[in-house]
């Protein structure tokens, strides 16, 4: 099946989408992101959610070559991972006519040209658009089954997309249930005992609701979700029971089945408890001589699969913050820094904005950790940053670069100004003492000042130029801020 999909016929055809495998195995975006260097009890939550037996969680680069294929996936589909990371795109294990159908319907719904490949199941994630659909996926063993599928742009820092996240339950059930509860709708009248037999007995919500928005018939499902009884139920009218905030939210979808249409989406209801749920819902319409006369409604509960999925993204986000801050100290790590400053340095070149550097060197820090040990040493680097965050403005970027240097890039600032800010940082430190068992420490940075000098510049080049001065302030006496000057 690698580089091919599935024909109508079942025969496998060559896919223009198949990717071919990376030249970097292993080091992709999503990846990092997902399992990067966080600490190991952060990394088995990670690892205990994506192997979770009961979803599929898919997770992709941005082109859409599967980079994780969970437990729950393998189960699904029969593949092992090993078998489509790095091979498959999801496009590869999905049915090919409802793609193209799905694409062509987004084409038209979003009046853009979409490909009928991967790009269909993840464009309107890409666009910033949540996105719950039902697709149809082909096992190993050529057999099918439909799923309900979440998708997720996963986003670096600077937010641009580098990967998908595709969260997947069987839907066998439910489809069946659906199947069903349309055939007997159209043989209400002869078979009433029978469906109701059916509905009352299955895991989703069903209920009829006439013309006038009255209901007819619920199932035990819709009483506990919302807290009635049969008799509650029957002849409320869909308004007093979803209350005026989600029946607005509702109204177009229920003047499209009053108009014949099977309008399908996802809403959030308070259930009878107090939490919040999520279902999939479909609204089916009663036909009868060409006039609708009421409706059947269809949900299933995707608490979970939405639970999950909000979980997933939080521990993305989590993993995130971990990986670019610096734990002792709680400000950004050298990572954070360089891709922050790189970032303001090109904002700077597109807009001529001045830019300062600064090098900040603990005096005498090392004789410090020796004398009063590695404690006394922690506690003096988080004093200078809590000092450090406190003098310098949130939109400059501070983080700590080494063992006691620290690098700070003072955003949209002049020469002048930048000297004030060193001055008043390297005072305000000046005046922090530390008391020990046996003395007080009283602490002194020396500082390297540099100067943006615009499109040729680097970020590399005035770190080095303020290396040089920091050097300077050093050889000069320490506790004082030097500026690099040309020589």
């Amino acid at each position: 099946m690698k580089n091919s999909k599935i024909a109508k016929d079942n025969s496998r055809i060559k896919s223009k989408n198949s990717l071919q495998r990376s030249t970097e195995v292993g080091k992709s975006d999503v990846v990092r992101k997902l399992i990067g260097e966080v600490p190991l009890q952060t990394k088995a939550l990670q690892n205990a959610i994506f192997n979770s037996v009961n979803f599929s969680c898919i997770a992709t680069d941005s082109t859409g070559l599967i980079q994780i294929f969970n437990v729950g996936a393998e189960n699904l589909l029969g593949f092992k991972a090993e078998e489509v990371v790095d091979k498959f795109t999801p496009a590869d294990l999905s049915d090919p006519q409802e793609i193209s159908s799905r694409a062509m319907a987004l084409s038209t719904e979003l009046n853009a040209p979409i490909s009928p490949g991967f790009e269909a199941l993840v464009f309107k994630a890409s666009r910033g658009i949540e996105d719950i659909y039902e697709l149809t996926y082909i096992r190993k063993d050529q057999s099918r089954f439909p799923a309900v599928v979440s998708v997720t742009a996963l986003r670096n820092d600077q937010e641009t997309i580098i990967g998908y996240l595709l969260i997947s339950t069987d839907n066998s059930l439910r489809k069946i249930a659906e199947e069903r509860l349309a055939l007997y709708s159209r043989m209400v009248e002869k078979n009433e005992r029978f469906i109701r037999s059916i509905t009352s007995n299955i895991p989703g919500l069903v209920s009829y609701w006439d013309k006038n928005l009255i209901c007819t018939y619920a199932n035990k499902a819709y009483f506990s979700w919302f807290g009635r009884t049969p008799e509650q139920m029957m002849g409320i009218s869909i308004r007093e029971l979803m209350g005026d905030a989600l029946f607005r939210i509702n109204e177009p979808f229920i003047g499209s089945v009053l108009q014949g249409d099977s309008p399908s989406f996802e809403l959030s209801l308070r259930k009878s408890d107090g939490s919040t749920g999520y279902a999939l819902a479909s609204y089916i319409p009663d036909v009868q001589d060409h006039e609708v006369c009421g409706f059947s409604v269809l949900m299933s509960d995707v608490t979970e699969l939405k639970t999950t999925q909000m979980a997933l993204t939080k521990s993305v986000d989590e993993l995130e913050i971990l990986a670019t801050t610096d734990l002792l100290t709680g400000i950004g790590n050298r990572r954070y820094f360089f891709e922050r400053s790189e970032a303001e340095i090109l904002r700077s070149i597109r807009y001529d904005l001045p830019l300062i550097f600064l090098m900040i060197d603990i005096d005498h820090f090392k004789s410090i950790n020796d004398t009063f040990g590695h404690d006394t040493g922690d506690h003096i680097l988080k004093s200078l940053a809590t000092t450090a965050q406190n003098i310098l403005r949130t939109t400059d970027v501070l983080g700590r670069i080494g063992g006691e240097e620290f690098g700070a890039l003072l955003i949209q600032t002049g020469i002048e100004e930048g000297k004030h800010i060193a001055e008043r940082l390297r005072k305000s430190i000046q005046d922090i003492v530390l008391k020990t068992n046996n003395s007080n420490i009283r602490l002194t940075v020396s500082i390297g000042l540099a100067v943006f000098e615009g499109r040729e510049d680097s970020l590399d080049a005035i770190m080095k130029r303020a290396d040089v001065a920091l050097y300077k302030a050093k050889e000069s006496g320490r506790n004082r801020v030097c500026i690099f000057v040309e020589s």
